[in-house]
């Protein structure tokens, strides 16, 4: 909604949106309004996954103007609770039609290379960082001993 009118025509959405152009601190009241109507965190927390997916200046505004509010909600402890329900929520993380990630499985490496190249969550996609999991999930726990053994080696100088 915040795409101004010459650019609208551009990208061919005459007819697609609505025809209001709203700022982003409009946006960022209706979204907050939404966000914090959620009664449980898992549920801001998929709240917040479709907005990145959908609006990724809008979900870096709310959070980075209220991280100490949605800090828990995007990371410990929900993304904790969130990985366990990753079966069940996987659908509403992002829009549809747009990949939330790169999934590759090691019994069809016949096809790794197809998969990485199908990979393309947006137009003139170039990655500049990847992280690789084994898909156990709990990224801070893989941290945590990553940074431990990195404060015992340094300790040793």
């Amino acid at each position: 909604l915040a795409t101004e009118q010459q650019r609208r025509k551009t990208l061919h959405l005459s007819g697609l949106v609505p025809t209001g152009v709203e700022t982003l601190d409009i946006q960022r009241r209706r979204a907050l309004q939404q966000l914090r109507l959620k009664s449980t965190m898992l549920d801001k927390y998929i709240f917040l996954a479709q907005l990145r997916s959908t609006n990724t200046r809008l979900f870096y505004k709310i959070i980075m103007d209220d991280l100490q509010e949605f800090a828990p909600v995007i990371y410990t402890p929900t993304v904790g609770t969130a990985c366990v329900e990753y079966s069940n929520i996987y659908p509403f993380l992002a829009a549809p039609g747009v990949p939330d990630g790169l999934y590759l499985d090691s019994t069809d490496l016949s096809h790794l290379k197809e998969s990485i190249l199908n990979y393309q969550p947006y137009p003139d996609f170039s990655p500049e960082i990847a992280v690789i999991t084994d898909g156990s999930c709990i990224l801070g726990d893989g941290l945590y001993n990553f940074y431990s053994n990195c404060q015992k080696l340094l300790k040793n100088f």
